[in-house]
């Protein structure tokens, strides 16, 4: 599993135009082995503007308002916002120097591809969080968040999906080369950039990555779709 903890987020928008729809977990608390597609609540734009905000939706997980109405509203290719807090990944979040070293083909996809940030607060369950976290990403699709998580975009959520299980897989190979205590090997900058690019050029994988894990699930547990 990427990530068990309950308190991890995602969203999707369903709809766009001059607003946008998007659909967002609901029910905090539930385990990530327990989101079914009923899980999610549709949200609209305007009930970000709204004046009960989140208190107006008590189905709906404050943090999850707070970061993914922002990113929906002020990243426009941010169709697929997921946010967790992996354990390899949170790891390396938490050293001073949080960026994915190249060391190899997966962590070399995310050199220069991230931003940081670095100014962790507590709970992420204010629109300004949400907003100062938008403008760090940038035109960035990964945000490492300082002593707390990771937080993907994409178009589509096989893409989100495929881009955070090779981040924490990534994050796993990198805090297991710290673990020796020997000085990490570190691909040239042409190398690395090289190796990213071409990463970029396979979103089809990414999307039959997503579909042959659906397929499992499909074998083993159907209720997923429900």
């Amino acid at each position: 599993m990427i990530d068990r903890q309950s308190n991890s987020t995602l969203s999707c928008v369903v709809d766009a135009g001059t607003s946008f729809d998007w659909d967002v977990q609901r029910s905090p608390g539930t385990p990530k082995t327990k989101t079914t597609a009923c899980g999610l609540a549709r949200l609209r734009e305007f009930d970000l503007d709204d004046a009960q905000g989140v208190k107006g939706r008590p189905d709906v997980d404050p943090t999850a308002w707070a970061i993914h109405g922002q990113m929906h509203r002020q990243v426009p290719q941010a169709r697929v916002v997921m946010h967790l807090h992996p354990p390899f990944a949170t790891t390396i979040a938490s050293l001073i120097d949080p960026q994915i070293k190249p060391i190899d083909q997966n962590t070399a996809r995310y050199f220069n591809r991230l931003a940081i940030d670095d100014r962790y607060g507590g709970m992420a369950d204010s629109e300004q969080e949400g907003a100062r976290l938008a403008a760090l990403l940038g035109n960035k699709s990964r945000l490492m968040m300082g002593n707390h998580g990771v937080l993907v975009i994409a178009n589509t959520v096989g893409e989100a999906f495929d881009d955070v299980y090779t981040l924490e897989r990534a994050c796993q190979i990198l805090v297991q080369a710290y673990a020796t205590g020997q000085p990490l090997k570190v691909l040239p900058d042409a190398v690395a950039e090289s190796t990213a690019q071409d990463w970029e050029q396979i979103t089809d994988f990414s999307i039959a990555h997503f579909e042959e894990m659906k397929c499992i699930l499909d074998a083993e547990d159907p209720s997923y779709t429900h």
